[in-house]
């Protein structure tokens, strides 16, 4: 059986939901990374004794992850989630939203094509909605709103 390599980016409320789903699948997270030092040290006194960085880029650099959950405020995911593809990360859980806007959006997809890894289901039907936009399939689209409960997903309820 193969062992995975965790990371969590962002140590807020968010945060503590993905590290005890880590916990409980018994997947090691192995690092985590915030720009708060009272931030990490609540993290760690509350979940045990990890790497800590409050630098994410020097965390993929140096810990080199299977897996990151990336918990931060919404307008970080972008440049988080494609360092992290072009970090090699193979699976990539971000929060929502996905992205800020149509081009963030389209900065993640394009780095999940040229970086292969896993991302979330709202990345993957992103990439679908756009290939079918205009076509008799889907017609000319203008708004979309995608739901679903996180607990689908493994990780925790709201």
């Amino acid at each position: 059986m193969n062992t995975y390599r965790t990371a969590i980016i962002g140590c807020g409320r968010m945060a503590h939901g993905h590290a005890k789903a880590y916990q409980e699948a018994g997947i090691p997270l192995v690092a985590v990374a915030d720009i708060s030092e009272e931030a990490l040290t609540r993290f760690r006194d509350q979940f045990g004794q990890w790497q800590m960085y409050t630098d994410y880029r020097q965390m993929l650099d140096e810990v080199r992850p299977d897996i990151i959950s990336v918990v931060t405020h919404d307008q970080l995911h972008c440049p988080m989630v494609v360092d992290a593809a072009e970090c090699g990360v193979q699976g990539i859980v971000r929060e929502k939203p996905m992205a800020m806007t149509l081009e963030e959006a389209d900065r993640m997809l394009m780095a999940s094509i040229r970086y292969p890894a896993d991302h979330q289901p709202s990345t993957l039907l992103y990439a679908a909605v756009c290939s079918s936009a205009g076509t008799s399939l889907i017609g000319c689209g203008w708004h979309c709103t995608f739901s679903r409960s996180l607990s689908f997903a493994g990780l925790h309820s709201h």
